[in-house]
């Protein structure tokens, strides 16, 4: 489910937290798990594991490869669309895209840096590694 904060006038929107469940799963479980997860739906992987702000580092990372993605993708296929807004394919797939993902990858930061958002993260994989390793 995603959480539609608005829209942008070029079309998409601004959702919040939409990558960060995804991430989590990377940086708690691990490469493989992060991998088969970002292939499914978005980039992100737990690389930046062992590394203090690496969930903070993974959640950039992944950001930055779904921008990637999508800005070649929509440069390819809907960058003529630009013309109607006077502008190159590359320059109206960095707004499109830029608008969307950079606005929610900023709130969903402001959110993990909060303390008791980091703390409860922290409890939550724990747990979830306790529970993995009775499996």
């Amino acid at each position: 489910m995603k959480i539609k904060l608005f829209s942008l006038p070029m079309g998409g929107s601004v959702t919040l937290f939409s990558m960060l469940f995804l991430v989590l799963i990377g940086h708690w479980y691990g490469p493989s798990a992060g991998i088969t997860t970002g292939v499914r739906r978005a980039r992100a992987v737990r690389f930046f594991r062992k590394k203090k702000g690496g969930l903070i580092a993974g959640y950039i990372a992944g950001v930055t490869g779904r921008f990637l993605f999508a800005f070649l993708s929509d440069w390819m296929f809907f960058g003529s669309y630009g013309a109607d807004y006077g502008m190159s394919g590359p320059a109206y797939s960095l707004a499109y895209n830029g608008s969307c993902l950079f606005v929610e990858a900023a709130l969903t930061l402001i959110v993990i840096l909060l303390p008791s958002v980091r703390k409860a993260l922290e409890q939550i994989k724990k747990k979830a590694w306790e529970s993995s390793l009775e499996a």
